[in-house]
């Protein structure tokens, strides 16, 4: 690992000028008849292509000519450049910006989680109009303004072709295929030959950075071995990021498939009235839309797939992606315990079950304004572990959607009822409740 940063690192001082993005804006503008110049800004020139395109379509056209989609930075560039757009207002499009959510990100969560730049920098500066984003359609994973005359604020949208994208490319005045392995100027700075320091000063130079590149692999390589983290997939190429806690490893994001192990078909039940009298495994979205996440019933989480199955153990599915398990009642206090024991109650004990806003997701939440309550204003996930308030369906009505988490276990607490786990926007921490196997709720798994 790191020999791999080292070499990363001097090749960054030994690329040639001529990569991608290095040619004079002429030139650029030559190559690229099909996109429009419209405003620059120093050595970063702004283009349009003028045809209605989706967002991934738009992003494969820049890759393919060599620029990257618009990324904004800060409010005054946002606002001189799109001043400077040669048409705005009511058109029946909007304009698309390098802005996307990674679906795959440990912190993705709808509406708000996981959104980063083409570049892969995470969002920090936004202009998102009010109450957006809101993933109102479901799959809005990509950002776009001036719809319907709404201006440099921001919307999030699905994937369609009603948007034209702004490219930004940076010019350089040095030609083509210089490289920086020798006595060369830019812009008047002298850069010798690094690579075999001839100079005692340079000799001095190269080393201080040499040293300073290894002195930031360490940390990065502490910084990896603590958090200890990285992704399973399932039997439907669903992936799932996980996080270690203590001795256990536990993935951060809902389980979402939609068959057994062996591809047996889990199905999906919208009829309520039909859910509620299941003796079988199923699934369905909560209020039955898709921009919503999957619950199960505990059959599933067993692999009761057939009536002969429910009565013969030796029948039953596998659930859990290969070497992972719906936790047990037990692993859920492990970790709970090993969260408290660690510091992530809200106000730092180390006594008492305080943790709710450390495990749930940054956003989605109802508020409310209770000191170290789930909802209230202070940040959410310290913990990584993400609880979406995915809410649930008990009988035949669904409830809880922003306000509660509901995990299910695999421990039976009696008379026809078994024990899930619940997050509530009012509470301090993670409760144990016991429900029928009809419950329909969230599942996250853990490591063998």
């Amino acid at each position: 690992m790191k020999n791999l940063l080292l070499t990363l690192a001097l090749g960054i001082f030994f690329m040639p000028f001529g990569m991608a993005q290095s040619t004079t804006l002429n030139d650029f503008i030559s190559n690229n008849p099909d996109i429009d110049h419209f405003h620059s800004i120093g050595n970063h020139h702004y283009f349009i292509k003028d045809a209605l395109m989706t967002w991934t379509d738009a992003k494969n056209y820049g890759d393919e000519i060599g620029v990257s989609m618009y990324i904004i930075n800060d409010s005054n560039e946002e606002n001189e450049v799109y001043s400077n757009l040669p048409l705005s207002g009511n058109n029946d499009f909007g304009y698309y910006i390098g802005l996307y959510q990674d679906t795959n990100d440990p912190n993705y969560a709808e509406p708000e989680g996981g959104w980063k730049w083409v570049d892969g920098t995470i969002l920090a500066y936004s202009n998102w109009l009010p109450n957006e984003p809101n993933n109102s359609n479901g799959g809005e994973e990509y950002v776009h303004f001036d719809w319907n005359s709404t201006g440099s604020k921001w919307n999030d949208v699905i994937n369609i072709d009603y948007n034209k994208p702004i490219y930004e490319f940076v010019s350089s005045s040095s030609a083509p295929g210089i490289l920086l392995n020798g006595t060369v100027s830019v812009q008047n700075n002298q850069i010798k030959n690094l690579q075999d320091p001839t100079d005692d000063k340079d000799a001095v130079t190269f080393g201080i950075l040499l040293s300073k590149i290894t002195a930031l692999q360490d940390q990065i390589d502490a910084l990896q071995a603590a958090t200890d983290s990285g992704s399973v997939s399932d039997q439907n190429g669903n992936r799932y990021p996980y996080l270690t806690y203590g001795d256990q490893e536990w993935t951060v994001i809902n389980g979402a498939m939609e068959t057994y192990r062996d591809g047996t078909e889990i199905p999906q039940v919208s009829d309520a009235t039909q859910w509620e009298n299941l003796t079988t495994g199923a699934w369905c979205y909560y209020g039955n839309d898709p921009s919503k996440g999957k619950l199960y019933n505990w059959y599933a989480l067993v692999g009761i797939h057939d009536a002969a199955s429910l009565s013969d153990a030796s029948l039953r599915k596998e659930f859990a992606p290969e070497g992972w398990h719906v936790p047990a009642d037990t692993e859920w206090t492990t970790l709970q315990n090993y969260l408290i024991a660690n510091g992530y109650n809200y106000d730092g004990s180390t006594t008492e079950n305080k943790i709710g806003k450390a495990m749930a997701s940054a956003s989605g939440w109802t508020s409310i304004n209770n000191e170290g309550a789930i909802g209230n204003s202070n940040p959410n996930n310290s913990s990584g572990f993400n609880a979406l308030p995915g809410g649930s369906i008990l009988g035949t009505f669904f409830s809880g959607y922003g306000s509660e988490a509901r995990f299910w276990t695999l421990t039976y607490f009696g008379n026809n009822r078994l024990y899930h786990k619940r997050m509530d926007y009012r509470n301090l921490g993670i409760g144990t409740h016991n429900e029928g196997a009809t419950l329909g709720c969230s599942v996250r798994f853990v490591r063998n």
